[in-house]
């Protein structure tokens, strides 16, 4: 599990260096077409990448996360915050 979680983190951040490289390609001697099928390329690895990675960890985070992600709960939280702060 621990060599899954290590691919996962080298994954997100490959996605992140193809990302930073979508910035750098127009700046390269290359012809318009040339660019353009850089940025294209980079784009899709890059998308590769960041979805492998949530395919691998993607469950691991829901559970960690998901309480987060329940709008209902958003609404309970903040409503129990408000009472705390009238209180005082």
């Amino acid at each position: 599990m621990k060599l899954l979680n290590t691919i996962a983190v080298g994954l997100i951040i490959l996605s992140g260096i193809l990302f930073g490289m979508i910035f750098v390609v127009p700046f390269l001697p290359l012809s318009l077409t040339q660019k353009g099928i850089s940025v294209t390329v980079l784009v899709i690895g890059m998308e590769i990448t960041w979805w492998a990675a949530v395919a691998i960890v993607g469950k691991q985070v829901i559970s960690k996360y998901g309480k987060y992600l329940v709008p209902r709960r958003w609404r309970i939280e903040n409503s129990e915050k408000e009472k705390k702060s009238s209180s005082l």
